[in-house]
């Protein structure tokens, strides 16, 4: 079974942590090299923290600098309906956690996470469902 490491910095920055970062957790405790990854809409934080926390070398990034939190964090404004500021084959790992529902061109956000991921890498992203009733 596999134990998630504690973060008590993410308490000290008042960083609000959803459950669905728990899961983005679970799977990059599954990745054996412990890459470069780019967060995408990452808020305050509290995911790029955690990844860096467990040896991955993490790049943030929101359309909002004013939300981010961590210091320690290399953060980086952009706008995800824009090309992505980064060279091609960049990132081992991308990750998005509740940001795609935002945009306005799924293809360009597809296009440009393919354009800036290596080969052979991963993209992880949730999109928030809201029930109907």
């Amino acid at each position: 079974m596999k134990k998630r490491v504690e973060i008590p910095e993410l308490e000290k920055l008042n960083i609000n942590y959803m459950t669905t970062n728990l899961k983005i957790e679970e799977i990059f405790m599954d990745f054996s090299d412990k890459g470069r990854v780019l967060e995408l809409a990452a808020g305050q934080g509290g995911l790029s923290l955690r990844l860096k926390n467990m040896g991955y070398s993490v790049i943030a990034s929101d359309l909002l600098s004013s939300n981010f939190k961590v210091s320690d964090i290399e953060f980086v404004r952009m706008d995800l309906n824009k090309s992505f500021p980064f060279r091609d084959e960049y990132f081992d790992y991308i990750v998005c956690v509740e940001g795609v529902e935002h945009i306005e061109s799924h293809f360009h956000f597809v296009r440009e996470c393919y354009r800036i991921l290596k080969r052979g890498g991963s993209v992880s992203y949730t999109h928030l469902t809201l029930p109907t009733n």
